[in-house]
Formats: C-alpha cells, structure tokens, sequence
C-alpha cells in the first residue's frame, strides 16, 4: 500500500510598512526552503506589491532589481508632486512593477491575489481580486500625505493600511492548511526619542534644583536676623524676582513636557502607526493565523528602499526564528 504524503500548503498575508516590505522575501524564501506551498496571497500596501509579484512569478525579477538600488537610484524614483494631495506620484516606481507583470490582471495568476485599499469617501474596505493588478497596487500604496490617492470606477482610494493592515480575512476558505501572516509593525526596537525626552527632563530637573535652591534662599534672606547668611549664600531678592521662573500649572506642565523634537508629522506618523497596530490586533482576533512574523517598526524607514539586502535577509531570519519556534 502506498500512503500520498500530504502538501505543506499555506495561505500568506503580507503587511504594509514600505521599505521594511522586502523582509516578505526572505519569508517567501524560507517557507519555500522548508517544502511549503503557497496556494493564495492577500497583501497590503508594500505587501500587495510583493504579493502581486510572487503570484504572477516575477517576484526573482523583482529581487534581483530591487537588491542593486543605490540611496541615488531611490531618490531618482521619487517622483515628487506639487500641489497635489500627497508628496509622491509613485508613477515611476510603479512603472518598474508594471514592466514586470506585462500587464497582466489580477485573475491570470497563477496563484488567487487578493490587494487591500481604503474607500476614503466611503470609509470602507475595497479589494482588488480581478483587473488591473498595476491600478490595484497603485491604489494599495498610497499612503496618506505621503503618495497620493487615486480615483478608480469614482472610488478615492488609498493605502490599504487604513483599513486593512495584515489582511487575514480574504484568505478564510482559501483552502490552505495553514495560514501565515506577516506583520511589519511589531513593536519597535528602540524609543525614537529616548535621547531628547532625557534630555528634556534632565534640563527640567536642573532648572527645578535651581529655582528651589534660589526660593528657598531668598526664604531664608527675609527671615529677621537672617541677613548675614543672606549675605553669605549671596542672595538678593530684589534680583530673586527677575530670576524666577515661571510657575506652571499641571495642564501647562504636561504640555510643556513634549519634547520640541517631536514634530507634527512624527506625531502624525506614530498616530497612524498606532491605528494600524489596533486594526491588525481586531484582525487577529476574528482570524486567527497559524503562525506570525512580526518585524519591528523601527527596523528601517518607508522609503529607504535601498536597504533591500538587509530587510531580505532579516525577513529570513526571523522567519526562520517563528517556524522554529512552532516546530514547522
């Protein structure tokens, strides 16, 4: 009797986070190393365009270009927009994709894709299963303020992030034994601002050490009889009222607090971060994967995408960490 050994089948969900996108590679390539098959695809910004790649088999293409980009070549993609909502057009980076998928839709894959964006008038979900695969990646990795939204069938649509960071639920039936997911935003490695928040604190702690040290002289000083130690600590209070600091109220403290080093657009990145994080957390708890992939947030920046070598290779590595670990 003959036994049919089994497929290692296994269903991947790839996470936006722009640069740090690459690591989805090495995952590809780890899976692949260990005999498993993968039978669909869902992904997410970054992750759609991997995920297109790899499902229309020209994701080696891909590599091999993406591993040769100089910080130079990077910055001569960048087609910069003025006057338009968002500081990139993405056409020339998209262009390259398209190139590669010779215009081929979404449907002729060889393996069923599914691409996230956000309905940014209807404040909903779109996927992309079907047409254009370029249109559906444009729309995919338009992330806001930075590369700006389409208009597709009177849709607005942007970043799939928005909605749909690691997109588990396209890939429920899909057939596969397992799923995978990876997540670009899990954690950080480091505090971005741990340098000017000490900083801040110390500068405040020293100016509070000061101004006690000088009001409890100034007490001293106006104490009758307390004039020669006054004289001695060299105190005189008619400058202890010019030298004073203000005093602060708790709300005005904890505004104060902010370090100036933290501009509006860190914070706006870190709120969009944070959302995100939320909605991959609700997508995991409705879906469950079977194994995860977490790459830190901080592992490199959205647009450093001449790092492809090092975010392939920690792609690999932790994949390699996660399979481990769940004895795949």
């Amino acid at each position: 009797m003959f036994f049919v050994k089994k497929k290692k089948t296994v269903a991947l969900s790839l996470g936006g986070g722009g640069a740090r996108g690459y690591a989805h590679i090495g995952v590809i390539r780890e899976l692949e190393a260990r005999g498993y098959e993968i039978t669909a695809v869902a992904g997410t910004s970054m992750g759609a365009v991997i995920g297109a790649l790899y499902a229309a088999g020209k994701l080696a293409e891909f590599e091999k270009w993406a591993r040769k980009l100089t910080p130079l070549d990077v910055l001569g993609l960048m087609d910069f927009s003025v006057g338009k909502a968002g500081a990139i057009r993405a056409e020339r980076i998209l262009s390259v994709v398209d190139n590669m998928l010779a215009g081929v839709s979404i449907e002729d894959f060889s393996i069923p894709f599914t691409a996230i964006a956000a309905d940014l008038l209807e404040n909903k979900e779109v996927r992309f299963q079907s047409g254009s695969a370029t249109l559906a990646l444009r729309a995919s990795v338009a992330i806001p303020g930075v590369i700006t939204p389409v208009l597709i069938n009177g849709k607005l649509l942007a970043d799939g992030g928005l909605v749909n960071p690691v997109p588990i639920s396209p890939l429920i039936g899909a057939g596969a034994k397992h799923i995978v997911a990876v997540d670009l935003a899990r954690g950080r490695m480091t505090n971005p601002f741990e340098r000017q928040i000490s900083e801040h604190f110390l500068s405040r702690a020293v100016k509070e050490t000061v101004k006690a040290t000088r009001d409890k002289a100034a007490e001293i000083s106006n104490k009758p009889g307390s004039r020669k130690i006054a004289k001695q600590l060299g105190v005189d209070t008619r400058i202890q009222k010019v030298v004073s600091l203000p005093v602060e109220t708790e709300l005005q403290k904890i505004i104060n607090d902010v370090p100036k080093a933290i501009t509006s657009a860190d914070v706006m990145l870190m709120s969009i971060q944070t959302l995100q994080q939320r909605l991959t957390e609700v997508e995991f708890s409705k879906y469950r994967p079977d194994l995860v992939v977490g790459l830190p947030i901080d592992a490199c920046g959205v647009l450093e995408f001449h790092k492809a070598k090092q975010m392939i290779r920690l792609g690999e590595k932790l994949a390699t960490q996660a399979m481990d670990l769940a004895d795949w």
